[in-house]
C-alpha cells in the first residue's frame, strides 16, 4: 500500500480590523496535495523512494450534505483533476479545489494511478500490456471545513487527509524448470496465456476492475529463448496480470507446445510465483505369455 496525504491549507485574506490571526470562516479553503514516500519492488513499477513523476495522479470529488449519502453532486474543482508533482512529495494542478464554505457540506474523496484524461461511465481503461502499476486509494468520506485545524502562529489554517493507494493487479513470477531424469535438451520458446484480455477497466469511484470482453491467447515477452534445465529459470519476474482464475498457460518447448491450468488464482496486490517443472513420463514395463497351443501330431518308425 502506498500513503499519500492531502494537505489542506486556508490562503486568508486580510480583515478590515486590526486583528488578523484568525482566518475567515467564510474563506473557501484551498485543498493541496502531498505524497508520503514508499518503495516497490518491481520491474513494472518503480521503485524509488518517492511517488513516480511521470504520471499524474486523479482526484475524484462528491459533496453532499453531513449525515446524508445523497444526492452527491460532483465537485467542478475535483472532477477527474489530474495532479502532478516534480519531486514525488508535493503535488499542484491547474486548478485549485476547495472546501465547501458551508459547515454542514462535505465531501467525499476518491483517487487512482494513473491518471486518465478521458473517462465512459466512471471508469478508466488500460493496457496491460503497458505494465503500469495501477492503483486505487481507499475513499475517504465526509470530509469538510469542520476537519480545518487552526494554527494560531500561522495565517494558514491545515488539515490532512491521508490516501491509502492499493494495488489493484497481480505481480506474477514465472519459473520452469525440469525433472532430474530428463536428459535431452529442451528450449523455452514462447509461453502464452490461453484466451486472455489484454485490457481492463477499473471504475473510479469504486475501484472494482472489470476485463474487456475481447479475449486472446496473450504473449509473455521472453528477451531470448530459455534452456530448460533442472535448476529453476526465470521466465518473467513480477509481471502485472488481471487478478482472477488463473488463465491456462501454454508453453512452446523444442517445437512442441504444452498447456497447464493451475489451481491457484491471481490475486489483487500480491505478489506470486507460479514453478512450472516438466516431468517424464513413466516408462511402464510389462509382459505377458501367450497361452499354449496344440501343434501338428508327428510320427516315425523305430527299426530293430
Amino acid at each position: 500500500m502506498i500513503t499519500v496525504s492531502l494537505l489542506m491549507g486556508l490562503s486568508l485574506n486580510s480583515c478590515t480590523n486590526d486583528d488578523n490571526s484568525v482566518p475567515s470562516q467564510q474563506t473557501p479553503t484551498v485543498i493541496l496535495f502531498s505524497a508520503s514516500p514508499y518503495r516497490l519492488e518491481s520491474k513494472a513499477i518503480h521503485t524509488e523512494s518517492t511517488m513516480p513523476t511521470d504520471l499524474p495522479i486523479g482526484i475524484y470529488g462528491w459533496g453532499h450534505k453531513l449525515g446524508q449519502t445523497a444526492p452527491l453532486t460532483p465537485r467542478p474543482d475535483l472532477t477527474n483533476q489530474a495532479y502532478t508533482t516534480t519531486d514525488g512529495t508535493a503535488y499542484t494542478s491547474d486548478m485549485d479545489a476547495h472546501f465547501p464554505v458551508a459547515s454542514d457540506t462535505v465531501i467525499d474523496f476518491y483517487a487512482y494511478y494513473p491518471y486518465q484524461a478521458s473517462l465512459s461511465n466512471s471508469e478508466a481503461s488500460y493496457d496491460l500490456k503497458d505494465q503500469i502499476d495501477i492503483m486505487y486509494a481507499t475513499p475517504i468520506l465526509n470530509k469538510g471545513k469542520m476537519d480545518v485545524e487552526t494554527d494560531t502562529n500561522s495565517s494558514t489554517a491545515t488539515a490532512t487527509v491521508a490516501l491509502t493507494f492499493n494495488h489493484q493487479l497481480s505481480a506474477i513470477t514465472i519459473v520452469i524448470k525440469k525433472a532430474d531424469d530428463i536428459k535431452e535438451p529442451l528450449i523455452l520458446q514462447k509461453v502464452e496465456l490461453v484466451n486472455y484480455p489484454s485490457s481492463i477497466h477499473m471504475n473510479i469511484q469504486t475501484g472494482r476492475l472489470t476485463a474487456s470482453n475481447t479475449v486472446a491467447d496473450y504473449p509473455i515477452p521472453l528477451a531470448a529463448p530459455i534452456t530448460i534445465t533442472p535448476a529453476e529459470a526465470t521466465v518473467s519476474t513480477n509481471y502485472l496480470l488481471w487478478p482472477g482464475e488463473a488463465p491456462t498457460f501454454r508453453f512452446s518447448i523444442s517445437d512442441h507446445t504444452y498447456e497447464v491450468h493451475p489451481s491457484q488464482a491471481f490475486i489483487a496486490g500480491k505478489k506470486q510465483k507460479y514453478t512450472f517443472t516438466i516431468q517424464a513420463e513413466d516408462i511402464n514395463v510389462g509382459a505377458s505369455i501367450n497361452p499354449w497351443t496344440e501343434g501338428p501330431e508327428g510320427s516315425g518308425e523305430i527299426g530293430i
